[in-house]
């Protein structure tokens, strides 16, 4: 391992000491991801300006808005993933009637759902956004009516953010989800949130399924076993460049860097391959804040799946742009 990602995981080990220390009511997997998204994002973690934004995102919405509970959350996302949080609250406010009055409800996945829809663009693209969501849940729905429900509309943000026509990447979708299943990964609400994160890549679904089965078993050899809930977390490594076929090493030397450090080494290991997956999309694409908002978001999808956490969002742009770019 690298001085650099070192250096990294030491960053996100003192990041959390701090958060601990100053959000001590917020669950500890909320905690540990805000540790990682300002590692990852432009600016390093900051208390008062992290209460501050909590306090006018508390008087912008409602007293019995889920975006005023999820306060913390969404003033970790706009504070260390993006390039202006005041303009990005402003955006996320304009949004949520827009998801109202087109009856996109996700209850307690809104606030994430709304946090990646407004991550890129201007105001006049919101109800665009927001119909292609509705066109890839209608899909979902089609295609897994007993596995999708109305808390998996932030999966379906996961291809409506993508460039580019949706029908390619819908059928994509399916096919992912079938090759995927034949490599003998479980069915279920994991198998398809690693479908939907694979499919924007350039890779055939042919060729993304052998990697993703190449890496599940060579992490295997080196003692992770990746289990349904955490199948978010091949994808991301899977998109990732790996022109010398040691992305599984590096992931397992990863977890066993953060598993050396307080507060996580009782973590399951899957959740901290996720972890790991974060730092290393983030080296691989050389620290690029857009990206790394997208592997952030990305994992807490991931996350969700797991039901670690009550809430969620997607983006994949960290991880096929470095794919892309290799």
């Amino acid at each position: 391992m690298d001085a650099r990602m070192v250096r990294r995981i030491d960053d996100a080990a003192a990041t959390l000491e701090r958060i601990r220390a100053a959000h001590s009511w917020e669950t500890s997997y909320l905690q540990h991801f805000a540790a990682l998204a300002f590692t990852v994002g432009p600016r390093p973690y900051d208390k008062e300006a992290v209460r501050a934004l909590m306090a006018r995102i508390r008087g912008t919405f409602g007293f019995f808005s889920t975006y005023r509970s999820a306060a913390f959350l969404l003033a970790t996302l706009l504070l260390a993933l993006s390039e202006d949080p005041d303009r990005a609250l402003d955006r996320l406010a304009a949004l949520a009637p827009i998801l109202r009055e087109e009856r996109v409800r996700s209850y307690s996945y809104e606030p994430l759902l709304a946090a990646v829809l407004v991550r890129s663009g201007g105001m006049h693209e919101l109800a665009a956004k927001v119909e292609r969501t509705k066109e890839v849940y209608e899909e979902l729905r089609r295609d897994h009516p007993f596995l999708t429900g109305s808390d998996d509309y932030p999966l379906a943000a996961l291809l409506a953010v993508a460039e580019g026509p949706l029908a390619p990447k819908l059928a994509d979708v399916s096919s992912l989800y079938f090759l995927l299943h034949l490599k003998g990964l479980s069915k279920g609400n994991g198998l398809q949130l690693l479908s939907l994160i694979l499919a924007p890549g350039g890779e055939t679904p042919v060729r993304k399924a052998e990697r993703v089965a190449d890496l599940q078993a060579r992490l295997r050899d080196l003692g992770i076993r990746v289990w349904p809930q955490h199948y978010g977390a091949l994808g991301l490594l899977a998109l990732l460049p790996d022109p010398d076929g040691t992305a599984a090493a590096r992931a397992a030397g990863t977890v066993e860097a953060l598993r050396l450090r307080k507060h996580y080494r009782m973590l399951d290991k899957g959740l901290l391959l996720l972890f790991a997956g974060i730092l290393l999309a983030d080296d691989a694409t050389a620290g690029e804040a857009p990206l790394a908002a997208g592997v952030v978001l990305e994992a807490l999808i991931q996350a969700q799946t797991a039901a670690l956490v009550a809430a969620t969002a997607a983006a994949t742009s960290a991880a096929s742009a470095a794919s892309a770019g290799a």
